[in-house]
């Protein structure tokens, strides 16, 4: 299923971190595997948001995981709910 998702931006540069990146994002849940992510995932820059990650300090995969949950979900990952 991660290379489907990958693969259906057309980024066609499969990178390790790229691979951690998006199976730790569907891991936590917060995220539907459909129509709607294929969809998002095509406006997204991979290649860009890795060189991006790269720079910042922790490892590549773990702040691309960070950037796309928070592009995924928007600032619904940030809401309180009701415990």
């Amino acid at each position: 299923m991660v290379l489907k998702v990958i693969n259906s931006t057309g980024n066609g540069h499969l990178h390790a971190a790229t691979l951690q990146a998006v199976s730790a994002v569907l891991l936590t849940g917060d995220i539907e595997i459909n129509t709607e992510l294929f969809l998002a995932m095509d406006e997204i820059d991979l290649g860009r948001l890795r060189a991006a990650a790269k720079a910042l300090p922790g490892s590549t995969a773990d702040v691309m995981a960070g950037a796309l949950l928070a592009l995924l979900t928007g600032p619904a990952i940030a809401r309180r709910v009701a415990c």
